[in-house]
């Protein structure tokens, strides 16, 4: 699965009978720095319920938003 920032909201699928990895790209590098917190939902969400998430993990960690 794999975290999509901006635009609408697009599930990403998991590739069948394919492992899942955080922190490594396709290309087999590795993610040099902390991973903070990692949200897993049972299903996509909207673009609502992706912007309150954003919101929340803005305010969490004191992030500012990309100009648009």
């Amino acid at each position: 699965m794999a975290l999509r920032g901006g635009g609408s909201s697009t599930p990403v699928l998991p590739i069948p009978n394919s492992d899942m990895r955080i922190g490594q790209a396709e290309d087999h590098n590795f993610l040099n720095g902390d991973i903070a917190e990692i949200l897993i939902y049972n299903q996509g969400l909207s673009d609502s319920d992706r912007q309150t998430v954003e919101n929340y993990l803005e305010n969490k960690y004191g992030l500012t938003p990309p100009a648009p």
